[in-house]
């Protein structure tokens, strides 16, 4: 992703907008308690982020920044494409619930994944719709056939 001359207190770390941060960004807001989205590509490089701002009253602990949440998208992405080939269901999405976050994750064309980190608060039907939302305006964005 390429980088701008931006503010050392932007959340973004001069990291520039892409045609994908408005999904990520919509994922957020659609699913109550968004925390952070994130588009981590098949070997693991982060695409593309957003972050939740302001961040909400319901992050416990305290709202991530995405140098705290990079590496552990690039680890979820190969634990995603692992949990699909063992399987060999067809798995599409994995969620991993722990202490004070939730990891939503979509399995996307090209071995790209979407990660979707949430407090737990939205209704899983919340969830699927922000998931197929932001899963189809990435692959749009993309290029790839939907």
């Amino acid at each position: 992703m390429k980088r701008s001359s931006a503010n050392p207190d932007d959340p973004r770390h001069g990291r520039l907008r892409s045609g994908f941060t408005p999904a990520l960004e919509a994922a957020i807001l659609s699913a109550k308690g968004g925390v952070a989205a994130m588009l981590v590509d098949d070997e693991g490089e982060l695409v593309d982020f957003a972050l939740a701002d302001p961040p909400s009253a319901t992050h416990a602990p305290p709202a991530p920044s995405i140098d705290d949440l990079a590496l552990p998208a690039a680890h979820w992405q190969i634990v995603a494409r692992q949990a699909a080939r063992e399987t060999r269901s067809g798995l599409r999405e994995l969620h991993v619930r722990a202490q004070h976050r939730v990891f939503s994750m979509r399995i996307l064309r090209a071995g790209y994944v979407l990660l979707l980190v949430h407090d737990g608060a939205a209704s899983d039907e919340a969830l699927g719709a922000a998931l197929d939302a932001c899963a189809t305006r990435v692959e749009a964005e993309a290029g790839w056939d939907t």
